[in-house]
């Protein structure tokens, strides 16, 4: 089990995480094969070990077929073990970059076939990016939103459409203008013309960002499969995977509750939202790790399953008022492929999405730090609902910063002049004036004899503590001045520190960066 201790971005500019070593691939896999090749659960009726079988070929064809549509041709080799990452096609940091490099890179030096899934079944969750402004003298940091579209949340990236063809035609003229006192020139300038002819050429937005993104990896010997997960989603070997826990919907959302209430309390976690919020059970309905797409719209809905004695299965959501979508008693598994002809989809969660990539898809799963958390879920789920020892998955991050300032204040040193402050103000014997006189003098000796004199009751212990008090305040006077700029100082310190801490955020967009600082980064596996 990965200990959340371990999972840490890295804290230096450059740093790269890799749990386990990359080089230990080869085990790893040969491990995960074992468990996966001997357990014996039936998936729909379907031995795993076939369906597995069958998931790779899918997904390979598929991809296959989808760079092909988008004149991208690429040779496979289907008897290589498979190795898997992911992520939506937004406009990460480069932290998340990172893996398809590690993917490329580790796939290549073990003979494994590379595969990135598109997340585009997620939500889009903003239309802009966090531009950090670098301080003028005087006034405090600010970060600007850069936007490349009217708001959209809310909408899966395989519906997005642009809203505002302006705004997202002149995001690179923007984000030039934001910029324009950067000592280097962000990749996103030239970056947002290949995703401008993508959009021109039919592709949607996040699309776009993935043709522009594989462009720059080509460019630089990166060539992985990519799948969108909307596409995957049409596969025989997800029909089944997804039928299978349709059918066992209440066992299935049992067991994750139970999962997810372990998860809260090993890590004194209160939200009820975290890592997962519940799924429901209630008055003959079992919410499933799938989202609900009705013809023609774009709004997600929790997908919830009723199972009738007659074995009928139903689909939708509980109420009056909830949809209804019955999957009959027989060839439910035909019923259930023809939703996605009819105009209906069914699209897997965070977990279904990573209990089949890592089940049933994967020989091998690169993470990230946020998923591999919650993976820990995703284990006993596997573990418990499939009676399978859950195959183990690597982790790739990194920290890239924009260095937009040269003098970076420490936690030290913030430390260190508040230390001062509070030394002068409770300590002022040590902190003389420059221009000390007989008075001063007086004090500090008076001080001296105080801390000397017996005291053997209470009343004369009481005694001298307030005439301490007194010489305290007395010589606080002199030193005043001094204590009130050294509280300034930390105070301005403090200040820049946050500021500093904005401008160091490792979670900018990659667009932000220089094409030398991503090529720096990324050579460990070029």
């Amino acid at each position: 089990m990965i200990s959340l201790l371990e999972l840490r971005a890295p804290s230096e500019d450059g740093g790269i995480l890799y749990y386990p070593d990359l080089s230990l691939v080869a085990e790893l896999i040969k491990e995960n094969q074992k468990k996966l090749s001997t357990a014996q659960p039936l998936i729909f009726g379907q031995p795993l070990k076939e369906l597995r079988l069958l998931a790779k070929d899918d997904a390979i064809t598929a991809s296959i077929a989808f760079l092909k549509s988008n004149g991208q041709e690429i040779k496979v080799d289907k008897s290589l073990p498979l190795l898997v990452s992911g992520h939506q096609p937004e406009l990460f940091h480069p932290g998340v970059w990172i893996k398809n490099f590690a993917l490329h890179s580790t796939s290549k030096k073990h003979s494994l076939t590379p595969l990135n899934l598109i997340i585009d079944n997620d939500v889009v969750k903003h239309a802009s990016i966090s531009v950090p402004m670098i301080p003028v003298v005087g006034k405090k940091s600010v970060q600007v939103n850069c936007n490349f579209d009217q708001d959209n949340s809310g909408m899966p990236y395989e519906d997005w459409m642009i809203k505002n063809h302006e705004i997202f035609n002149r995001f690179s003229e923007h984000l030039k203008g934001i910029t324009a006192n950067w000592e280097n020139i962000p990749m996103g300038v030239t970056f947002w013309q290949d995703v401008l002819k993508a959009v021109a050429a039919g592709l949607k937005p996040g699309l776009a960002f993935t043709h522009a993104r594989r462009k720059w990896e080509q460019h630089l010997g990166c060539n992985n499969l990519e799948l969108p997960v909307s596409t995957l989603c049409s596969t025989n070997s997800f029909s089944l995977f997804a039928m299978d826990i349709i059918s066992k919907a209440e066992s299935f959302a049992n067991l994750f509750n139970q999962a997810v209430a372990t998860y809260r309390t090993k890590h004194g976690l209160k939200s009820k939202n975290h890592p997962f919020p519940d799924l429901g059970v209630a008055k003959g309905w079992a919410e499933t790790p799938f989202w609900l797409l009705l013809p023609g719209e774009s709004r997600r809905q929790r997908l919830g399953v009723k199972k009738e004695a007659s074995g009928e299965i139903i689909l939708g959501t509980p109420g009056p008022q909830g949809v209804r979508i019955s999957l009959g008693v027989k060839d439910q598994l035909a019923a259930f492929k023809n939703l996605e002809m009819q105009g209906t989809r069914v699209r897997p969660r965070a977990l279904s999405t990573t209990i089949f990539a890592r089940l049933l898809l994967s020989d091998a799963f690169i993470h990230g730090i946020g998923g591999a958390k919650y993976d820990e879920v995703t284990d006993q789920m596997i573990q418990n609902f499939y009676q399978v020892t859950p195959p183990e998955f690597m982790v790739v991050s990194a920290t890239a910063r924009l260095n937009l300032i040269k003098n970076v204040e420490t936690v030290s040193a913030v430390k260190a002049a508040n230390q001062i402050a509070r030394d002068i103000w409770w300590n002022p014997q040590r902190h003389a004036p420059a221009k000390p006189d007989a008075q001063w003098d007086d004090l500090i000796v008076h001080r001296q004899k105080l801390l000397q004199l017996a005291c053997n009751t209470h009343s004369e212990r009481k005694e001298r503590y307030q005439k301490l008090r007194a010489n305290l305040d007395c010589l606080r006077v002199w030193v005043k001045t001094d204590y009130q700029q050294e509280v300034e100082k930390a105070k301005h310190l403090q200040g820049q520190f946050k500021v500093q801490q904005q401008l160091q955020s490792r979670d900018y967009s990659f667009i932000l960066h220089s094409e030398q600082k991503l090529k720096s980064l990324f050579k460990p596996f070029l």
